[in-house]
């Protein structure tokens, strides 16, 4: 038997990949929206969903929403504060160059890397490292995914999306 998931604002940045990532251990995934919800995050994957009309705000409707799926697990995507801004990152700085490195040993290919001066940023910040802290208070959330493994994966995608 398929296991169920209800993601709640799976039409979100966080519960868009969370519907991936879960279609991806097969799971069968049920989401809920609200009427005015911008839904281009889930177009690509919408066909392999089951949207449910609900808002976490109302009580009533996550109770249809449940009582409907029978979900085995539920994900509530939406513990963070309306229009407030949070990180979700590695907490590790890395520099370009790491990473141009970690992109290029998963290739075969040779690749010639050359900058281009017009494109250069004329001053930049030596270090960018993120601070996830606050959506770690609010979500419980924590990296699990090693950043090669991530890197990887977005490769991988790159190269189905351009078939090659």
């Amino acid at each position: 038997m398929v296991a169920v998931a209800l993601i709640t604002g799976i039409s979100g940045f966080v519960g868009s990949h969370l519907a991936e990532f879960l279609l991806g251990k097969g799971l069968e995934v049920y989401g809920t929206i609200r009427w005015r919800s911008r839904t281009e995050n889930i177009e690509h994957i919408r066909d392999k969903l089951h949207l449910i009309e609900a808002d976490i705000r109302d009580a009533h409707s996550m109770q249809n929403a449940i009582d409907e799926t029978l979900p085995d697990y539920i994900f509530a995507v939406t513990k963070c504060e309306y229009g407030e801004v949070y990180n979700i990152c590695s907490e590790k700085a890395r520099t370009i160059q790491s990473v141009l490195d970690l992109l290029l040993s998963m290739t075969n290919k040779d690749i010639e890397v050359k900058q281009d001066p017009s494109r250069m940023r004329p001053s930049d910040v030596e270090i960018l490292l993120g601070d996830c802290s606050k959506f770690k208070e609010k979500t419980g959330w924590k990296p699990e995914i090693p950043f090669e493994k991530t890197i990887e994966d977005l490769l991988n995608w790159w190269r189905d999306s351009l078939g090659v």
